[in-house]
């Protein structure tokens, strides 16, 4: 490694230092003490949770795999919670808030006695609910209100919540990010150790885009007597077959089926191609030349790793709404696969630049067609049947929507196929093969896309009433250490992406309003969910099919 390469990771470790230390600075400043107690408390149960189930896999796979009966459960959480509450009755520290602290510790309480009678040999009967989730729920609100007690303050679980996923992210995801981000480097190939490789790419109405797709696919960098290139025309109703035959030629093969959907053209992709590793890349996305060898390389030695994610960049920046969802994937997306990558369990192989082995996705049974996330969902049927999934520097450049209108069909999209996936797979929580799905990535994935938006929404109104009553003071602290913390973790990420400064000014409507948007689409997705069963492929605009938008 170079002199200039030590230095710039050196320094970028010194900023992520220096980051989290200003976060906590800012926030004893801004914020109220307990706050910032209550978020702690929670961030190192859950550090130390996860890290120390990595560390002691065998000893968490037993304590995270218990279940307890109801019975033994309710009659233990009614005595401790009535000694809470008359220890709090005799202290004079009785309220709403502390008698709800007390039922929740109560409960918690009982499920880690049961769990651990349990874990010692008594056998109980199994229910759903896991040792995390009661971990998340007793660290959150007991932190809180043990802070509160401590300081004095009121401690409202609703302003806690605000923080506590922002927290989690800040002094949890990110630390870990960072470390993946410079202990992880692609493995040294040669072209003969290279195993054979099939593309597929899936095409529906891709007339200007897939022509750029299948060029960037024949220009890369991988052994062309080892790569094998299929699109799969799913019954377009545009040029898209035309322009596929054209820049395909002899070196990549055309096939046309009639429309039935993604699921369907990946799963007929998969029949007819043959290759050790298959790689999917959508057609309105472009790799790098080296992508498809770093993709690959990254399977490394570990047999058990069955897919790969990759790097996702947004191409197209031409106003505020595609800027915002560059730097949404930088801080978000692409972090999060970082650290997930940590416990070898990321939960989405973008459809964008995806690779797999082949016995992998034909263990699984390839793709369904019962969720509108077919990418999500079938990595987490990898998880479920024991493969772990790992992150890639491959890059691959994809377009995201340019208006609010077409962001707006996208994600609603997107969260119908999440909430679609996590309740097809709520069986994870039950499961102790599963591991990592149900101590990881569904907790945060419930977390991020349920908890946010629903606080954001509480906290916006609570802040309308603050301003009404004439409470300015804690409105303008908090408002102010999101901006403040935002822009500098904005500037830490796109540091460590390579990314344009130019972006950092969104960091605050990113972090600030974003959630807003994100609360309105989640909403409509769950009424969605529940009385639609639409499984047609979005339609969203592009710019090469958009000429108005071409001149934005």
């Amino acid at each position: 490694m170079s002199t200039a390469a030590v230095r710039s990771i050196n320094a970028n470790v010194l900023l992520c230092g220096l980051f989290l230390l200003v976060s906590l600075v800012v926030g004893v400043t801004f914020v109220p003490l307990w706050v910032l107690l209550g978020c702690g408390i929670l961030t190192a149960v859950v550090g130390m949770t996860l890290l120390a189930s990595k560390r002691w896999p065998t000893v968490f796979d037993r304590l995270f795999g218990v279940r307890v009966t109801v019975r033994p459960r309710l009659w233990m959480a009614g005595f401790i919670t009535a000694g809470i509450t008359t220890v709090l009755w005799l202290t004079s520290s009785l309220n709403l808030e502390t008698m709800f602290f007390s039922i929740v510790v109560g409960v918690s309480a009982s499920v880690f006695i049961t769990t651990g009678a349990s874990a010692v040999g008594h056998r109980l009967e199994p229910v759903s609910l896991t040792l995390w989730i009661v971990t998340l729920i007793a660290g959150a609100l007991a932190g809180s209100t043990l802070a509160g007690l401590w300081t004095g303050e009121a401690g409202s679980p609703l302003f806690l919540a605000a923080f506590v996923v922002f927290f989690v992210y800040v002094w949890f995801v990110v630390p870990l990010a960072v470390y993946q981000r410079y202990t992880t480097t692609d493995d040294a190939y040669s072209e003969t150790s290279l195993p054979t490789v099939s593309v597929i790419v899936p095409a529906y109405n891709e007339e200007g885009y897939v022509g750029r797709c299948i060029d960037h696919i024949l220009a890369s960098e991988y052994p062309s007597e080892k790569l094998d290139v299929l699109v799969v025309d799913d019954g377009s109703t545009d040029g898209t077959l035309t322009e596929a035959r054209e820049h395909a030629g002899t070196a990549a093969r055309v096939h046309t089926r009639p429309n039935s959907g993604k699921h369907a053209a990946l799963n007929y992709g998969l029949e007819a191609t043959t290759g050790e590793i298959v790689i999917i890349i959508d057609a309105d996305s472009f790799v790098e030349p080296s992508a498809l060898a770093r993709i690959v390389t990254s399977f490394g030695t570990d047999s058990r790793v069955g897919g790969i994610a990759s790097d996702v960049r947004v191409v197209n920046r031409q106003n505020s709404v595609s800027r915002l969802q560059t730097l949404e994937y930088v801080l978000g997306i692409n972090t999060y696969r970082r650290a997930f990558d940590y416990f070898s369990a990321i939960p989405v192989v973008p459809g964008c630049l995806g690779a797999f082995r082949r016995e992998a996705l034909l263990e699984v049974g390839g793709y369904d067609n019962d969720t509108l996330t077919e990418d999500f969902d079938v990595t987490i049927k990898l998880l479920k049947a024991g493969w772990t999934i790992r992150h890639s520097s491959a890059r691959v450049w994809t377009e995201a929507p340019y208006s609010w209108r077409d962001l707006y069909r996208q994600r609603v999209r997107w969260n119908r196929g999440n909430l679609e996936v996590l309740q097809k797979h709520a069986d994870v929580f039950a499961s102790d093969a599963s591991r990592y799905l149900h101590r990881l990535v569904f907790p945060f994935r419930l977390g991020t896309m349920l908890l946010a938006p629903v606080v954001a929404v509480g906290v916006t109104i609570a802040v309308g009433l603050s301003v009404l009553t004439g409470n300015l003071e804690t409105v303008a602290g908090m408002v102010t250490y999101f901006a403040l913390v935002g822009t500098f973790l904005a500037t830490l990420a796109i540091r460590l992406e390579g990314e344009s400064l130019r972006l950092v000014p969104y960091a605050i409507p990113l972090v600030v309003a974003y959630p807003l948007f994100q609360a309105v689409v989640i909403a409509v997705s769950i009424a969605y969910t529940l009385s639609s069963h639409d499984r047609k492929w979005a339609n969203v605009k592009r710019l090469a099919q958009d000429p108005v938008a071409e001149r934005v």
